[in-house]
């Protein structure tokens, strides 16, 4: 369900008037939106009900409001018609037919980026504007995430973990931290083009590229020994290969088609076919797994970046996505150099890429559409 449906939809949504003191402590403080027409947001508590200034070009409006089960922030700022009673109703704000001037209601978000509220502000006139506000004082987001940034990260990581590596393996695992640092180096300049068309959407909230990476501090330790050390078969790595092909060659056609979640679903299926066939080969797929659960990861966000932007970042995801993609060329290679240190009891590779929640991200989303 998206914001830009009827808002009497949203009653559905919005389970209950009484505010949960969980959900009031996550919008509590001080909010801020981007661009040239800033507003800032001051959320309090105030006795059965929450306090709320809004300013905007140096006019500030005041009101109160509350959080409802579903997440949603509901509030009215002056006298909003339609609706009676001191604390405002979420419910029966959703309900108020078209919305009253002073009425809000934001979703309450944390995924996928900085916590943020999205959703919709009524003027006086009746126009209502789309807006997305993020903490007050937080980094913006092009420089608490991005492309780039990832990318230089994995190198530093890469180096950093090479001696322990090269003393493990006899130095046997030296050319594939090479190989691994020379990839991400050459992606730079792409990662950073990719960072610079995102930049305008992340200073609005909408994390498309820079939300669509996982930390790399929640790699695995370097000693940590491979969960499965042995290797596949010649026939075996073409057989994956082959199927790696035909992914790109199916991902590409939905991204064509503007199918985000044509390109996650794809992206789930053939996580859970190499995740099999690692059980049943007892090596490990961990870089043909890891690009896999990226393109499939950053689809399914795809869909979150479009209803957050009107569609208009629709050309950028199928840019990255597109782009992730040429990372499968090389993703079997890489597999096949690293088992041979995974027979060594040396886990590189599985223990330098963070896991990615493709898996359970798109049995939510699924869920939710049955």
């Amino acid at each position: 369900m998206t914001l830009r449906r009827p808002l009497v939809l949203l009653a559905a949504l919005l389970t209950g008037a009484a505010a949960l003191d969980a959900r009031e402590r996550e919008v509590a403080g001080a909010w801020q939106t981007g661009g040239d027409d800033p507003v800032a947001l001051t959320v309090e508590r105030d006795g059965a009900s929450l306090a709320l200034a809004r300013a905007r070009g140096g006019v500030v409006a005041r009101g109160s409001g509350r959080v409802s089960r579903g997440g949603w922030l509901a509030a009215r700022f002056g006298a909003a018609p339609g609706l009676s009673g001191a604390v405002v109703d979420p419910v029966a704000l959703a309900r108020a037919g078209q919305p009253p001037g002073g009425f809000g209601l934001w979703e309450v978000l944390e995924e996928g980026g900085p916590p943020r509220l999205r959703g919709f502000f009524t003027h006086d006139d009746g126009t209502r504007r789309f807006e997305v506000a993020t903490r007050a004082g937080a980094r913006a987001p092009d420089e608490a995430g991005g492309f780039a940034r990832h990318l230089r990260e994995a190198i530093a990581l890469n180096q950093a973990r090479r001696p322990l590596y090269e003393q493990r393996t006899g130095g046997a695992s030296g050319a594939l931290s090479r190989r691994l640092v020379r990839l991400e180096r050459l992606s730079l300049p792409w990662a950073t083009w990719i960072d610079w068309r995102a930049r305008s959407w992340n200073r609005r909230g909408v994390m498309v590229v820079a939300g669509d990476f996982v930390a790399m501090e929640n790699v695995l330790d370097p000693a940590t020994p491979p969960p499965r050390q042995g290797r596949a078969t010649d026939a075996q790595l073409d057989a994956v290969e082959a199927r790696l092909k035909a992914f790109r060659r199916d991902t590409g056609r939905a991204l064509d088609a503007g199918r985000f979640d044509e390109v996650a679903r794809l992206g789930a299926a053939l996580l859970r076919e190499l995740e099999e066939s690692e059980a049943a080969w007892g090596c490990s797929l961990a870089m043909s797994k890891h690009v896999v659960e990226q393109i499939g990861y950053a689809g399914l966000n795809a869909l979150t970046w479009r209803a957050e932007s009107d569609g208009k970042t629709d050309g950028l995801a199928r840019s990255f996505i597109k782009g992730l993609r040429l990372a499968l060329d090389s993703s079997v290679g890489v597999d096949r150099q690293a088992q041979a240190s995974h027979a060594l009891g040396v886990g590189i590779i599985v223990n330098d890429v963070p896991e990615i929640p493709l898996a359970a991200a798109w049995e939510a989303w699924a869920s939710r559409r049955q």
